[in-house]
């Protein structure tokens, strides 16, 4: 029988740091990484993070350490990267889904201390008659950055009112309001999933998208039960952390 080779005490060794497997600390941008994270901790939502050379020349790294550091934090949803503008501080703001509250984008959004907004707006008819539905698609921002789409779907008795406002940007919750309705949630589905590839493209991801948050939403008239407006909404996890109180 031959013998079994003995491994050599240099197997495994590291020339660059040293050290042998067991005694080599984490990898050089998980450091940097964790450095970088206490610094987005202190920093307002939407403020610029420092280039990759900045951020090799401030750490004394290779600027590829630095990238794939930025990478991480934005696996971590701790920063969101906008091409051809920077790399910035997530918002992560506290989305809550209840049914004590109006469904309300635009008013949750200013009552946290940011601009909500909307970017897009289009709008069909689907269906014959009575059944006819009005079908709103939009992209809704917050500070002027690109937040999440949401497709909204009224019934024809309602659509035909709240068209207008809605095509000029207003809130569906206040159009709903203006005819009359007590908009309330009467359900929601809640769920991470990466998005159809024209669903990321409205919500400027390039190439592979991340999971997201997937909200479908059921609103009644608190007045009398009866079923107003449906909702999907695809959100952007480092916008948004989704909170569901029953």
């Amino acid at each position: 029988n031959r013998p079994v080779p003995r491994p050599s005490p240099t197997d495994g060794y590291c020339a660059e740091s040293g050290l042998m497997p067991s005694q080599r600390t984490r990898p050089k941008y998980l450091e940097l990484a964790d450095a970088l994270e206490e610094q987005c901790a202190i920093g307002p939502p939407g403020s610029p993070l420092p280039g990759e050379h900045a951020l090799a020349a401030d750490f004394g790294v290779h600027r590829l350490t630095a990238r794939e550091a930025v990478r991480e934090l934005e696996r971590r949803l701790l920063v969101r990267r906008i091409p051809g503008r920077g790399t910035f501080i997530a918002h992560r703001l506290t989305y809550t889904i209840d049914s004590q509250t109006a469904p309300s984008f635009r008013q949750l959004i200013s009552a946290l201390g940011h601009t909500p907004g909307v970017s897009s707006t289009s709008m069909s008819w689907s269906g014959r008659g009575s059944s006819r539905h009005l079908i709103v698609e939009r992209t809704l921002t917050v500070d002027d950055l690109v937040a999440s789409t949401t497709t909204d779907r009224f019934p024809y008795s309602i659509g035909s009112v709240v068209a207008e406002s809605l095509s000029s940007g207003g809130s569906v919750a206040e159009a709903l309001s203006a005819c009359g309705h007590l908009p309330r949630r009467e359900a929601a589905n809640v769920s991470f999933h990466v998005p159809p590839a024209d669903v990321a493209c409205r919500l400027g991801y390039s190439g592979s998208a991340f999971p997201i948050w997937y909200v479908e939403s059921y609103t009644v008239n608190g007045h009398d039960g009866s079923h107003i407006h449906r909702s999907v909404s695809w959100m952007r996890p480092e916008m948004f952390s989704v909170h569901v109180i029953l």
